[in-house]
């Protein structure tokens, strides 16, 4: 049981890197969970929503960091 809950803290792996949780994500930008999920549309953080369950990834997150730096 201990390694399937270790498994499931796990990032996930896809074509576009690891694929992040709400809460991953908003300890990578550094923001309160909560405030990631009210105020992503009005950051216009690239996510995607999976019923009740947010998404993330990592690539394209930083990808999005490094645009709003240029700006």
């Amino acid at each position: 049981m201990k390694r399937v809950l270790e498994n499931l803290t796990e990032p996930v792996m896809s074509e576009q890197g690891d694929v992040l949780t709400l809460n991953e994500a908003a300890a990578l930008l550094r923001v309160h969970p909560v405030t990631l999920r009210k105020r992503a549309a009005a950051w216009g953080v690239p996510h995607r929503r999976l019923g009740a369950e947010w998404r993330f990834s990592r690539a394209v997150l930083m990808a999005w960091m490094r645009r709003d730096a240029d700006a």
